[in-house]
């Protein structure tokens, strides 16, 4: 919440700022008003940073364009269009930034997790997973099927269950094997 207000407040900042300095820096109307504008997309995000796009355009078009000339249409149509930009590309940044997080808890986790397609190859396997399992950081998952990350007495059956479910997402199961390095594998029970 006091992002938002924060990020509210920057085109007001703009404002008095570029009041104090009008006789230095006349007649560049919006030039306190970008930074305001990108402060208050990475800040409050999209919405806010459109709000503070449309709140800056009204100021400088209300105390420092006068008297109208047509000129300041182009003038306001290129702020409006970057304030636009900061906004979506913010949020864009955020979202990468997410992803980022979450790549890096499933990378670092000590549990198995892996993600198959519906006919049963795996498409990723944690660092953790293929220490489970035995397999080099360099082996391609693709070269393998779900039945391999099961202990061998349990291959068969389970391989016949999910060829039969087929389920797009699968969800964890009652058990899970690990890969002993000296070739033997060990069954233990999920948490």
């Amino acid at each position: 919440m006091a992002r938002r207000l924060v990020a509210l407040a920057a085109p007001f900042v703009a404002l008095l700022l570029q009041s104090v300095l009008w006789s230095i820096v006349e007649p560049n109307a919006w030039l306190f008003f970008y930074p305001a504008a990108f402060v208050s997309a990475w800040l409050g995000g999209r919405r806010i940073g459109l709000i503070a796009t449309a709140i800056s355009t009204l100021l400088v078009w209300t105390f420092f364009l006068r008297p109208f000339e047509p000129r300041y249409l182009v003038q306001a149509f290129v702020f409006c269009a970057t304030g636009v930009a900061f906004s979506f590309f913010e949020r864009r940044k955020t979202l990468v930034d997410e992803r980022s997080l979450f790549g890096a808890l499933i990378d670092n986790s000590s549990d198995f997790i892996g993600i198959a397609d519906p006919s049963g190859t795996p498409i990723y396997v944690n660092p953790a997973g293929r220490r489970m399992v035995g397999m080099s950081a360099d082996h391609p998952i693709g070269e393998t099927q779900i039945a391999d990350y099961y202990a061998p007495d349990q291959r068969t059956s389970r391989a016949r269950r999910n060829t039969a479910s087929s389920p797009k997402i699968s969800t964890a199961t009652s058990s899970r094997s690990t890969k002993v390095p000296s070739g033997s594998s060990a069954t233990t029970a999920a948490k």
